[in-house]
């Protein structure tokens, strides 16, 4: 299960512990500034996940785009260029019924896996 085509990509992994299944989905989006492709993106990322819609599952991956940039950013452009792709995304994330399990704990703190000085 899952799409696969350099450079984006959608990995889903199912799995079963004591009689329940568990998907895992990885992804790597397109980057920002090319907002056309990150929507069609999510077009297919939706697709991809309508069957596992009342299943459990798990999501990670790069997504290529800063949900809060006030906690989430640090450097760089101080302007956010992909509202689009960005509220799609959290369109996608309600949908789901999935959240941001740092923010979850850490609704405040701002820490960061990449930024630029």
């Amino acid at each position: 299960m899952g799409l696969y085509g350099w450079p984006h990509c959608i990995l889903i992994v199912k799995f079963n512990i004591e009689d329940v299944d568990y998907f895992v989905c990885n992804v790597y989006t397109p980057v920002s500034g090319k907002e056309k492709e990150q929507l069609s993106f999510l077009e297919n990322l939706k697709r991809e996940l309508l069957p596992l819609q009342d299943c459990n599952l798990l999501m990670g991956g790069d997504w290529n785009v800063v949900l809060n940039p006030e906690l989430d950013k640090k450097g760089g452009k101080s302007e956010c260029r992909n509202f689009k792709y960005r509220d799609n995304l959290v369109n996608l994330l309600e949908d789901f019924d999935l959240s941001d399990c740092w923010r979850l704990y850490h609704p405040l703190k701002k820490r960061y896996t990449w930024c630029q000085h």
